[in-house]
């Protein structure tokens, strides 16, 4: 018999982040945990072995990476969950529990991030209003779904980013999409590393870019052009 639950993480360059993250996944022992590599040159695939997840490699594209993976899962059940995502303590029980539910036909965490500060409080807020109007999370909220039912809708299309809007568009006609309180801890550092409010632009952007059904690889390519500019630097002006 299988393992109930499969954790499927999508990865490139996470070799240092999957230190922390996949010990305490793989300390649930009727969960599959298993680690889809973009080709990393970090070392992220043997590393990620030497740890215990069962890797598999192909090239780098986060919807390719997460179908491939949910496509060789064991589970009945499964768990999307990007590297740098922390689920609450008792995550598996809270999804076989809530995936019992025959009308919900996919679920998700309510979003935390790990920083401090005010812009960040004001992110998660927006996070769960959002939620409330849509029902339409965001993939780094850890979704969840029955294989069969993800196999029935095709799965994450093949694209580099708004496959997790795609796939709920798709499960959406199957049931209802559930939003558990339990917060999944998701980090910052994307926000940190490129700038917060040039972060949330590129999101806002890309979101409303598909709501005008522009093609997701346009979209991508477009994202991939702006971030390619470098950022502009503010002139330090010396008081006379």
């Amino acid at each position: 018999m299988g393992p109930q639950l499969s954790i499927v993480i999508p990865a490139f360059m996470e070799a240092r982040t999957l230190s922390d993250a996949l010990p305490p996944l793989l300390r649930i022992g009727s969960a599959e945990v298993i680690v889809v590599d973009g080709e990393s040159s970090d070392g992220t695939a043997a590393h990620a072995t030497r740890l215990g997840a069962r890797v598999l490699t192909t090239p780098r594209c986060r919807g390719a990476q997460l179908d491939l993976g949910a496509r060789q899962a064991r589970g009945s059940h499964l768990f999307f969950l990007h590297a740098d995502a922390r689920p609450p303590n008792d995550f598996a029980l809270r999804i076989i529990e809530t995936l019992e539910n025959p009308s919900i036909a996919l679920g998700c965490f309510s979003l935390k991030l790990d920083a401090p500060g005010s812009y960040f409080r004001i992110v998660e807020r927006a996070t769960a209003l959002r939620l409330r109007i849509t029902r339409t999370p965001y993939g780094d909220q850890g979704l969840f779904v029955r294989r069969e039912d993800y196999l029935r809708c095709r799965g994450f299309p093949h694209w580099h980013l708004l496959e997790d809007l795609e796939l709920i568009r798709r499960l959406r006609r199957h049931g209802r999409i559930a939003v558990l309180p339990d917060a999944i801890v998701v980090s910052a550092r994307r926000y940190l590393e490129e700038g917060r409010l040039r972060t949330s632009m590129r999101h806002r952007l890309a979101s409303t870019l598909w709501m005008l059904r522009l093609p997701p690889p346009m979209i991508w390519s477009l994202l991939q052009q702006g971030a390619s500019r470098p950022r502009r630097q503010s002139k330090m002006v010396r008081a006379p």
